[in-house]
């Protein structure tokens, strides 16, 4: 599925009719038969419609879409902005007058219960703030409780990443939204406050190709990426993969990476780890090959790490200043490197440590926050992620309801998979030993990296049919993992 921006959408519409040959118009009457079809599947012609339509073309799809179901015999009032200069919102005016559907000033609604709200109020295009009268009408509706379905986004809402939130917009709705997902869908403070949303297919045309501002990563995008292990291979074949971290204090993370990793089909899994981490994580993944040296309660020292593949630090590692001379001293060896957890940490306290070869850094918000500086909301981080993947050459897994993956080329990748039962500890070192596994067994950094963060939310989802978000630990992933790689390579 293709994510635009506002501007990438509007030039999809002109190219449609462009290519069709056909008037704007008439895709405004696509877009409102595809929402008319949706609404009279569900709802009788008992329950009334109170249309709001705003000055612009949503206002025109709201417009026909009230035509159509009072041609339906549907019981509908029309609450309407005066409009501004779109064409096709005037004939969408003067359509639904023709067919007799009345039309009142907006300021006269008044949210009552047992009606539905239709919200064409404002489309995709917002560039500021809803302020005065029309604040009061959004919050009236918000307070109300009334059930509203909103044509393509919820109005006042923006459709992608700005620095400064937009805190009036229409909250808790079902979102009927034209042709692909907004962005904004996906950050928490927006889509967060969207009861849900669905696509609706209103006829733009498939071969238009405009600059993507993001990827939808679903199953069939990441099985293309997936690669089956040839008959005539062995444990040499796909490489040595190293997990480091661990503590007195946090013994499990490291054990959790490393049946992550294990199960990545990597092949071999090291893991350097202080001897009381390593020695409960040796009874978890006695398959793993543990290196000696590394210190008793924390770490103190790191192997040569020229000899692996791709290189996983941080899950259990503790905040020890010894550590973290060690852990700066192994980054000024080129490798792949997957960071996370107390990893990132060392790089948010020291700023000018870069380290050498290819880098992925996962941090969740507030591992973000620190390397980077304070945040208030997701779209600001993921305007910020964008600078820094750019600025540093990393590639960022910004995890959250929806991760999202950046690279340093500006392409983003927003992952379809996953729920709230990976929010709780554990469920990242399990992605940060799969994501070090796939790269060392030799998958490029963007294809390791991409299929690590869907197969990990994939799982999640796998486990949730059976086990309550609530119930779920991180250990419940890896046979999820393994049944999914199972069912892909057959």
């Amino acid at each position: 599925m293709r994510l635009y921006a506002s501007e990438q959408i509007k030039a999809w519409d002109q190219f449609t009719v462009q290519k069709e040959g056909i008037a704007s118009f008439q895709l405004m009457q696509r877009a409102a038969k595809a929402c008319y079809d949706w609404v009279v599947k569900r709802y009788s012609p008992e329950i009334q419609m109170h249309v709001l339509c705003g000055p612009g073309n949503n206002g025109g799809d709201g417009l026909l879409i009230a035509a159509y179901l009072q041609q339906r015999n549907y019981q509908v009032e029309v609450y309407a902005m005066d409009g501004g200069n779109s064409a096709d919102r005037a004939q969408a005016l003067t359509y639904a007058e023709e067919k007799g559907v009345k039309i009142q000033a907006l300021n006269a609604f008044i949210p009552k219960h047992n009606v539905i709200i239709l919200d064409a109020l404002f489309g995709h295009g917002m560039t500021r703030p809803i302020t005065g009268d029309l604040a009061q009408l959004i919050n009236g509706i918000n307070a109300s409780g009334v059930p509203v379905i909103s044509m393509d986004i919820p109005s006042g809402m923006p459709s992608e990443p700005q620095e400064e939130y937009y805190n009036t917009f229409i909250k808790n709705a079902t979102v009927l939204t034209f042709q692909s997902p907004k962005l904004s869908f996906f950050l928490d403070e927006y889509g967060g406050e969207i009861a849900h949303w669905q696509v609706v297919n209103i006829g733009l045309h498939p071969d238009f190709d405009g600059r993507l501002v993001a990827v939808w990563m679903d199953e069939p995008f990441i099985r293309s990426l997936f690669q089956e292990k040839e008959r005539f291979s062995h444990k040499g074949s796909f490489g040595n993969a190293l997990l480091i971290g661990g503590s007195s204090k946090y013994p499990g993370a490291i054990a959790l990476s490393a049946l992550g990793c294990l199960a990545s089909g990597a092949g071999k899994t090291f893991i350097a780890s202080p001897k009381e981490s390593a020695l409960s994580c040796q009874a978890i993944a006695p398959e793993a090959i543990y290196l000696q040296g590394t210190g008793t309660t924390h770490l103190n020292a790191v192997p040569d790490c020229s000899a692996y593949s791709a290189i996983g630090i941080g899950p259990g590692l503790g905040q020890e200043k010894v550590t973290e001379m060690a852990i700066l001293s192994c980054f000024k060896e080129p490798s792949n490197w997957v960071i996370d957890a107390d990893a990132a940490n060392i790089l948010a306290r020291n700023p000018k440590a870069n380290p050498e070869g290819n880098t992925v850094i996962t941090p969740h918000p507030g591992e973000f926050d620190r390397l980077t500086h304070k945040h208030s909301d997701m779209g600001s981080r993921w305007i910020t992620a964008e600078r820094v993947s750019r600025e540093k050459n990393w590639v960022i897994v910004l995890k959250g309801a929806y991760t999202t993956v950046f690279f340093p080329d500006g392409r983003r990748f927003v992952n379809g998979s996953g729920n709230a039962g990976l929010a709780k500890g554990g469920s990242g070192d399990v992605l940060c030993g799969l994501m070090t596994g796939l790269i060392a067994r030799g998958y490029s950094v963007e294809d390791g990296v991409l299929i690590a963060v869907y197969l990990h939310g994939m799982a999640a989802d796998r486990l949730n049919l059976v086990k309550s978000k609530d119930s779920m630990k991180a250990t419940d992933l890896i046979p999820e993992i393994e049944g999914i790689c199972k069912q892909w390579e057959n």
